[in-house]
């Protein structure tokens, strides 16, 4: 039982850290103008999600 249970929270952890990960990324892309987005194979519309 006690396995599952540091197995569900070191899951949950990893999950949060990959959302912070996420929300940073989105953060520096949206500081960049269109043309350095087109040449990173990104748009406008794809950073805002």
């Amino acid at each position: 039982m006690s396995s599952n249970f540091f197995r569900a929270a070191a899951q949950r952890f990893v999950e949060a850290r990959q959302r912070q990960a996420d929300r940073l990324i989105a953060q520096a892309l949206a500081g960049y103008d269109e043309e350095t987005l087109k040449r990173l194979g990104r748009s406008m519309q794809s950073t805002r999600r």
